[in-house]
């Protein structure tokens, strides 16, 4: 008997026709997958833009959070998603749900905070909930696409620096950051001779740090001072020194430098910090700064050296030397005395290494108070 094909060709028609409709909707799917990839990577774009770009401007004040929060907005603004502004809610409320959230990092999680002695992150979050599929809608009935990401950036970090703009001519061993503590170290007087534990040396990354030279370098480092004193910052270095570099050690009289330094620092110096540094000592009974100018100081970092333990033993090791920077501390010049013999030719240094003085250019040395920021990071 002969059997009609019939039937079964009308069944592959069926199948392939079911086949086809199943294979387009997949590819309907598969573009407007890729289409809403496309569009979460420009918010991405957006919202790293925006959380690095607040994190920034974290500096510990309640301006601080607000200028963190405005400029997050600004940032992410200046990179579109799907044609289109990304217009983020500053959330002044600091609500956890918003698009810009404020808070602290820690442990590999954020926490919203409107703490500013607290926050060191900013969370972006950036939406577009409403994305016109181009084939979904018909194929599986899908009326919109919604994308989402969130960034989370942290604010960078107060690091030891490894690089400062302007340093007082001056050296310290290592080896006093391991005999003393840092209490102690802020009480200790450190004056140029004689030589012993108490002690510091001139110090130059240029040769021999002769009186010549000692004059010269405190009139190239009086615009970078006067600078931080008004401003907190310095924009151009004016006398650098690296971790990298050596110094020339010398602890000699060097009079004629320090007449000079005593002279200048009426007129070139900066006034002392109380709230800083503290009570300002008595002046020296042989000081060679005007009474008038007393209370007038040198200030900035100055480079530690890797001295080994020698200088911090009797021997008080050797000032006529060549020795690698290892960090900075900041170091005030109150006074100086420059009368009789080399006992009565020296100046005085205070320590600082309460304080954060944040004048690095890159991070290198061991974290003493003269810092860097490193830049802000995302996280998230």
């Amino acid at each position: 008997m002969h059997r009609s094909d019939q039937p079964r060709r009308g069944n592959v028609l069926v199948i392939a026709a079911v086949s086809f409709t199943v294979l387009c909707g997949f590819a309907a799917l598969v573009i407007d997958l890729g289409y809403l990839g496309v569009v979460e990577s420009q918010l991405r774009t957006a919202a790293d833009a925006g959380s690095l770009a607040g994190a920034r401007r974290l500096d510990g004040t309640v301006d601080g959070l607000d200028a963190a929060r405005n400029t997050a907005v600004v940032l992410a603004a200046e990179n579109p998603a799907n044609g289109e502004t990304v217009v983020l809610d500053a959330n002044p409320s600091n609500d956890a749900a918003g698009d810009v959230v404020l808070g602290i990092w820690a442990d590999e999680s954020f926490t919203p905070s409107l703490d500013p002695l607290q926050v060191n992150a900013v969370q972006v979050v950036a939406r577009d909930l409403d994305l016109a599929p181009f084939f979904s809608k018909v194929s599986f009935g899908i009326d919109s696409l919604g994308a989402q990401v969130r960034s989370v950036a942290v604010a960078g970090q107060k690091v030891g620096a490894g690089e400062v703009p302007w340093y007082l001519p001056f050296g310290l061993p290592d080896c006093l950051f391991d005999t003393y503590s840092d209490e102690g170290l802020q009480d200790i007087s450190f004056v140029l001779s004689p030589p012993g534990t108490d002690n510091t040396g001139w110090a130059s990354i240029a040769g021999s740090p002769t009186a010549s030279w000692v004059r010269d370098h405190f009139a190239a480092i009086t615009p970078c001072m006067v600078e931080w004193a008004n401003t907190g910052g310095v924009e151009e270095p004016c006398a650098s020194v690296t971790i990298d570099d050596t110094v020339a050690l010398n602890n000699g009289e060097q009079a004629s430098g320090l007449h000079y330094i005593a002279n200048s620092i009426g007129a070139n110096g900066v006034p002392w910090e109380s709230d800083l540094w503290g009570t300002l000592p008595p002046q020296q009974p042989k000081s060679a700064i005007p009474t008038a100018h007393y209370g007038h100081v040198y200030v900035g970092p100055i480079p530690v050296f890797d001295s080994g333990p020698s200088y911090c033993t009797g021997s008080g090791g050797s000032w006529n030397t060549v020795e690698g920077v290892e960090f900075f501390v900041w170091a005030v010049l109150y006074d100086v005395v420059n009368a009789g013999g080399a006992a009565d030719k020296t100046v005085y240094l205070r320590l600082d290494l309460d304080s954060i003085y944040d004048v690095g250019d890159w991070p290198g040395g061991s974290h003493h108070g003269v810092t860097t920021t490193t830049p802000p990071a995302l996280v998230q």
